[in-house]
């Protein structure tokens, strides 16, 4: 009986996790563009975007060599 019971539960949830899992995705593709969410992530972060990593690097160094320049007036003078 507990056999029957719990194949016929395990079909129904099946069913209803595959209706809401596409459900789910179809959102999140076509509402939300997560295909061009992941593509910017893919650029940023693999470093496929080199303007967007040149503009960042050049606005890190700027501001290490700032904080350097602060660093030897304190303290080296």
């Amino acid at each position: 009986m507990q056999n029957i019971l719990e194949k016929t539960l395990s079909e129904i949830l099946m069913l209803r996790y595959n209706s809401a899992s596409k459900l789910v995705k179809d959102i999140m593709i076509d509402e939300y563009k997560l295909q061009t969410h992941l593509k910017l992530l893919r650029f940023v972060y693999m470093m496929e975007a080199g303007h967007v990593m040149n503009k960042f690097y050049q606005i890190l160094f700027y501001e290490v060599k700032k904080k350097l320049l602060v660093f030897e007036i304190t303290f080296c003078a």
